[in-house]
């Protein structure tokens, strides 16, 4: 799959085709301002044909590779054009139409028949496993096969202990069986990781389940103590996915904004401190560099806006240089605008970036230090306890 999606959205994004196509997505390739187009990325994995809803990529990729310009149900209007499409461009209304494109595009360009069902419905599914390396280039994953694997949970933050405190919750999780955390199950560890006996009471019994399915691994809340996961909040009873160094934060209440100890999940079991030889720990911000990449100068602005306040996570730590943004006379708000800012702020995968426009509102001084709002998103905004519209 090819996406133009911004980098901070990787995640969210993988795990939507992995949840809505199983076992038929080989890999995602990103198409930025400073990276290949989507046309260029599919030549160069060998794709036989691009479908997108957006002309402008359709237009480029037909230079290159036939292309299905997707306009579900003729409902689409930014796929209307005056002009006559390309010769290697079709226009598609529906999905079965697409696949059927899908199908006679791998026959005539890789010579894999198309598998028919019983009803005569061509079937990509039976050839998905087959066909997606050779059509993304992308190394199939096998699961592991061990029935079992070593992980660790990595005390990063601990309220009350010393910095430098090192300690390791070590567990062995068997494929297809939750592993469940909590004071009832890892007594000795957590009165060495939560040694006052109050805050420690906000540790539930058990407090959350860890899984792993032979592939990925996966995180479940249990307790009512809010959890963050990489600073997202995590909904409780709700199964999310769980990547290698994953920040786990625990709170002392159910809309608790800052975690009172922080775990960093690891593969492998880690050695006693005292014995040497144990793995370096990362930074307590190590793990959002690669997505909270938004950073201004405040030291010389005599006016700006700074966060305050999310709802998907915790920014207590977060620097003002990181949650603020620099007013001059004229200033658009918005994801297109201040990339990252927003990510950096709710977290890379909280569904309340769907909330914030590309362009969402604008700022104008009208006289020294007072400016003129002008809202540009159909979502509404808030100031001073008053709607704008």
């Amino acid at each position: 799959a090819i996406t133009a999606r911004p980098a901070s959205s990787q995640s969210m994004t993988y795990q939507f085709l992995q949840r809505c196509f199983p076992h038929m997505i080989g890999g995602l390739h990103l198409s930025t301002p400073s990276s290949p187009s989507k046309g260029a990325i599919a030549k160069s994995l060998g794709a036989c044909g691009l479908v997108d809803d957006q002309l402008p990529h359709v237009l480029e990729a037909s230079q290159q590779l036939p292309a299905v310009l997707f306009d579900l149900d003729g409902r689409y209007g930014w796929t209307k054009t005056s002009d006559l499409l390309p010769q290697a461009v079709v226009r598609k209304t529906s999905w079965p139409e697409v696949v059927e494109w899908a199908c006679a595009q791998l026959h005539s360009a890789r010579g894999i028949p198309a598998a028919l069902g019983p009803s005569g419905q061509t079937s990509l599914v039976q050839t998905s496993a087959e066909t997606r390396e050779k059509l993304t280039g992308a190394q199939v994953a096998l699961p592991p096969t061990s029935p079992t694997v070593e992980v660790s949970l990595d005390c990063v933050k601990a309220f009350g202990l010393d910095k430098d405190f090192s300690f390791s919750i070590n567990l062995v999780l068997q494929k297809g069986e939750p592993l469940t955390i909590g004071r009832s199950h890892q007594t000795d560890a957590f009165e060495k990781l939560v040694p006052d006996d109050a805050l420690r009471s906000c540790v539930s019994r058990s407090h959350f389940t860890i899984s792993w399915d032979g592939e990925r691994f996966s995180l479940r809340r249990l307790s009512v103590n809010a959890m963050f996961l990489d600073d997202v909040m995590i909904p409780q009873h709700q199964e999310v996915l769980l990547n290698k160094g994953g920040h786990i934060g625990l709170c002392s209440e159910a809309n608790g904004r800052s975690s009172f100890l922080l775990l960093r999940f690891a593969l492998g079991i880690q050695k006693d401190p005292s014995l040497g030889e144990v793995e370096p720990k990362q930074t307590e911000n190590t793990y959002e560099s690669s997505w909270c990449t938004w950073a201004t100068d405040l030291s010389s602005c005599p006016f700006y806006l700074l966060c305050t306040m999310s709802a998907s996570r915790d920014i207590s730590h977060l620097p003002a240089e990181r949650r603020g943004v620099a007013l001059t006379r004229s200033v658009m708000l918005g994801r297109q605008h201040q990339p990252g800012l927003f990510e950096g702020i709710l977290g890379p995968d909280s569904v309340n970036l769907t909330f914030i426009s590309r362009s969402h509102l604008e700022l104008n001084e009208v006289e020294t230090g007072n400016f003129m709002m002008r809202n540009l998103s159909q979502n509404p905004v808030v100031v001073k306890g008053s709607q704008q519209v």
